[in-house]
């Protein structure tokens, strides 16, 4: 922000003008009665807001001061590239000495603020009266909901992923059949070309009686050996032994 070529002193020293102003502005907010007066509950309002915050005030003077003390009370030296355009919460505070303020350079003051926010943003506006000034206008702005210039994030693409639904006869070769091998038709060749057909005779013989009974009897003798009762052996085993 300062250059390359600024002492590391004086970038401290910067930094801390920076805040000191900063603290001092909120300060002044919240504890100096104004005019048109802000306080805490405004300065809360406009933090509600969500996204980043800034704060700057500035000082001018001369005939143009309410504009130039406008322009770089939003111009903080310490965030670049920080938008105002996106700014959703902006209070500000306008401070000259008693009977030098004039409406024209409130109105210029605030107009130059309203350029720089976003054209929904709630704005605060308050005035003060500190006769130390002199001829100076100090204008303090508080500003929320600021956006990154060309850093804006964007919600990522939405993927869908596709899923199969898998079944038990996946990768399952099947044959589909055509008009020269339906089954059952005039002149039908087996689906499969050649493969063996499954034999479904046995399938009308109930599978208690299909299973083999030297297995079922040793199961049921192994479990008499261990102390079971008939009852207490499975019926369908007792009826495959038998």
């Amino acid at each position: 922000v300062l250059g390359d070529d600024i002492t590391q002193d004086e970038a401290f020293a910067h930094a801390n003008d920076v805040l000191k102003n900063a603290v001092g502005g909120i300060a002044e907010i919240i504890n100096v009665p104004g005019h048109v007066n802000v306080d805490f509950e405004d300065v809360r309002t406009v933090m509600g807001e969500p996204g980043k915050a800034m704060m700057g005030t500035a000082l001018a003077d001369g005939p143009d001061r309410a504009r130039i003390a406008a322009e770089q009370a939003v111009a903080c030296p310490l965030l670049e590239g920080i938008d105002l355009s996106g700014a959703k919460g902006v209070l500000v505070l306008i401070t000259a000495a008693k009977g030098s303020l004039k409406l024209s350079e409130s109105k210029l003051a605030m107009n130059t603020i309203r350029a720089y926010a976003s054209p929904d943003a709630h704005v605060i506006y308050g005035t003060a009266y500190d006769d130390e000034l002199g001829d100076n206008i100090r204008v303090t702005v508080v500003a929320t909901g600021l956006s990154r210039q060309g850093m804006r994030r964007t919600a990522p693409p939405l993927q869908v992923l596709q899923s199969t639904l898998r079944t038990g006869t996946d990768n399952v070769p099947f044959n589909v059949p055509t008009i020269n091998n339906v089954v059952g038709g005039p002149g039908a060749t087996s689906v499969g070309m050649g493969s063996a057909q499954p034999d479904y005779n046995g399938m009308a013989v109930p599978s208690v009686w299909r299973t083999n009974r030297t297995q079922a009897a040793a199961k049921v003798d192994a479990l008499s050996s261990g102390g079971m009762d008939d009852f207490e052996i499975p019926a369908f085993l007792r009826k495959q032994a038998d």
